[in-house]
């Protein structure tokens, strides 16, 4: 009732060893989205999970994540990540 699917795909299709790079497909339970910038709402947050920049074997990649089947009841937790050199307000 609380998994679902996930598929990551990277945009290389080949590693530096010449092996093909195939999608990764992982259940999930929540969404961490991120929403710690002004002006920054779940949408941005949804978008920016589903469409981001990893690092793979020393080079920054586009990855995609696409949605394979969907729990029962989907959660969606908002994290608010602040940059390390950052300190809280107090």
């Amino acid at each position: 009732m609380f998994y679902g699917a996930i598929r990551q795909r990277l945009g290389v299709s080949i590693d530096t060893k010449g092996k093909a790079v195939e999608p990764k497909l992982d259940l999930f339970s929540h969404l961490p989205i991120n929403v710690a910038e002004d002006g920054f709402d779940i949408y941005d947050g949804l978008g920016q999970y589903f469409d981001d920049t990893v690092e793979f074997e020393g080079q920054k990649v586009p990855m995609e994540i696409s949605l394979v089947t969907l729990p029962a009841l989907l959660q969606v937790q908002l994290q608010v990540r602040r940059p390390k050199n950052l300190s809280p307000v107090d």
